[in-house]
């Protein structure tokens, strides 16, 4: 997964919390903005490019993940590189409880 940032002076903790749990569809489009207009998303089999795409994504994923929580952790970096370990939990409309964990990797590339 490659992003732009749009801040190239962003501290890797800070980028780590970007994203977090929505508080509505204000934390929805702040979680976005984090995002340049050309970053490119990878989640499972589908691909998010751009900030619009990335913010309607997240929409959709709120919406149906709820009470949503987001955990994450700096893993490993390198100069422009960053490893981020991760653990969600939801629940659906049903009450079915929801745990994901994983490894995020990004590539940091300077502004232009």
């Amino acid at each position: 997964m490659g992003r732009r940032l749009r801040d190239h002076n962003i501290g890797y903790s800070r980028l780590i919390k970007t994203t977090g749990p929505p508080e509505g569809t204000s934390r929805t489009q702040q979680s976005g903005d984090a995002y340049t207009e050309d970053s490119v998303w990878r989640n499972r089999d589908q691909f998010v490019i751009g900030r619009a795409e990335i913010v309607e994504f997240l929409r959709q994923k709120w919406q149906r993940e709820l009470d949503y929580a987001l955990r994450k952790e700096l893993w490993a970096f390198t100069d422009n590189r960053i490893a981020v370990r991760f653990q969600y939990e939801s629940r659906d409309r049903n009450g079915q409880s929801w745990r994901s964990y994983g490894t995020e990797h990004g590539i940091l590339l300077p502004v232009r």
